[in-house]
């Protein structure tokens, strides 16, 4: 079990960059469909890494084709609340979804799918924003992945 100094250690260690975007609950998507069905390209598939083997705390890290070979941590389950998701802000402070060679980023929207995108599970952001799922989740019931995918243009 963690404790209140360990969990600290590892919001500084692995979560500093989730603190920086104004927080909120997830709560747009255009629809029950994959991504892909509004024009959503997708970025990558990120799965479930559990640094501490603890049943309070998961990371979920990618490697995007358009990063090269750079581990991104794209969501994570626990830190911000117990029990709860949260997709990480793609582009505010150096941001999983920032272009490394011109420091744009890639898509204006952005959405991540638990499991499998087909599933419909998928809410949608803006680039500069995080949000936490608006429900929460059993650390037996977490998906080994998530799909995250963006939207190009303005």
């Amino acid at each position: 079990m963690l404790t209140v100094a360990s969990s600290l250690h590892l919001l500084v260690v692995l979560g500093w960059r989730f603190v920086v975007a104004k927080h909120f609950t997830c709560n747009y998507s255009p629809g029950p469909k994959s991504p892909s069905t509004y024009g959503y390209q997708k970025f990558c598939s990120a799965g479930k890494n559990n640094p501490l083997n603890s049943t309070d705390v998961a990371i979920y890290q990618c490697v995007s084709d358009l990063q090269g070979n750079t581990t991104l941590r794209v969501a994570d389950w626990g830190f911000i609340e117990p029990k709860t998701f949260e997709m990480a802000c793609p582009c505010n402070a150096d941001g999983y979804g920032t272009d490394v060679s011109n420091g744009l980023c890639y898509g204006h929207t952005w959405s991540m799918c638990l499991g499998s995108s087909d599933s419909g599970q998928c809410w949608y952001v803006g680039a500069y924003d995080d949000c936490e799922w608006p429900t929460t989740t059993e650390f037996k019931d977490l998906p080994s992945a998530v799909d995250i995918w963006f939207k190009a243009g303005k």
